[in-house]
């Protein structure tokens, strides 16, 4: 399974339902990004609100777990990144390079 790396709590935001708890960084992107579903954010529509949504989130509204998660989710990066920073610029690279 191509989460198996990350714990159930990873995998249960993946899904729709909202119960009441604070939203993951992938939720906030996917919000901000204007996807209707997760799995949208991988999608060619999507990488110009997602770049833009990277940069209006303050690297310290989610803990650096969430942003490698993150990385991993959307790009398959499986690094793992020493700051917040570091996994927003991999990812926007990666998003820019893959949008040209």
């Amino acid at each position: 399974m191509l989460y198996q790396n990350f714990g159930e709590e990873f995998k249960m935001r993946l899904g729709t339902a909202q119960n009441g708890e604070k939203q993951g960084l992938l939720d906030e992107l996917a919000r901000r990004s204007g996807c209707l579903y997760l799995s949208d954010l991988r999608g060619a529509d999507y990488r110009t609100e997602l770049r833009k949504a990277l940069f209006e989130i303050p690297e310290d509204q989610f803990q650096l777990e969430e942003w490698n998660e993150a990385a991993f989710y959307l790009l398959g990066i499986k690094d793992r990144f020493q700051t917040a920073g570091d996994a927003r610029r991999a990812i926007d690279s990666a998003l820019r390079s893959s949008s040209r």
